[in-house]
């Protein structure tokens, strides 16, 4: 069970490290995948450092198998029905954390609040209206809402990210790589590659591209 969740946790981090650096580019009018390949962002560092990464990858396996462990304990200790409660209880535990975003994010928050809405709709019917309810779903259903807090965080960290760069670098000078001086105060440098420098033009809406 900890092998499965690991590899899932794993393949999820991968797809939302290359999603995060293509939505970032994007603001910006870059086309990032024609300067370097997809695999070059498997392993981003744009909200989660490589330590802080590597312990999310081993900490909710753990943390879900522990889970397990406590709900196969309560159901040899406690009724049927009184068990189920509890079971909900921890399910719906942590959509605690999303209501604060809501307002604040307005639509950012309105997608995750939908999305755990159909998780906990879900998550009811599979306990109290199928039959052949299992105990692993509860493993199922944390690692779903870990999935989409998680995403959630990271989109909107990568937006603050993306309005922090135009907003705080709007008319500085930008440091020298290819562009004459008299256009410095139209561009935004917002990242490089291992052969670019890469800015936004303000004036024409677009990205450039500048070899280092």
């Amino acid at each position: 069970m900890f092998f499965i969740y690991l590899i899932f946790c794993v393949l999820f981090l991968f797809t939302l490290n290359a999603f995060g650096e293509l939505y970032y580019y994007h603001n910006f009018k870059i086309d990032i995948l024609k300067l370097e390949e997809l695999t070059y962002f498997l392993v981003s560092e744009r909200v989660f450092t490589f330590m802080q990464q590597v312990i999310l990858v081993f900490l909710v396996p753990f943390f879900l198998c522990l889970i397990f462990i406590l709900c196969s304990w309560m159901k040899d200790k406690f009724s049927k029905q009184l068990f189920l409660w509890l079971f909900l209880l921890i399910g719906f535990t942590p959509y605690l954390l999303f209501y604060p975003y809501i307002v604040e994010y307005r639509f950012a928050g309105l997608i995750l609040a939908l999305v755990c809405l159909i998780l906990a709709v879900v998550f009811w019917l599979v306990v109290f209206h199928i039959r052949s309810f299992e105990l692993h779903y509860i493993g199922i259903h944390l690692l779903l809402i870990i999935f989409a807090l998680t995403a959630f965080f990271d989109i909107t960290k990568i937006d603050r990210q993306v309005n922090m760069r135009y907003y705080s670098e709007l008319g500085e000078t930008l440091p020298s790589g290819g562009i004459e001086n008299v256009r410095y105060n139209k561009f935004i440098y917002v990242g490089s590659t291992d052969f670019f420098n890469l800015y936004y033009n303000l004036s024409e809406n677009r990205g450039e591209v500048v070899r280092k």
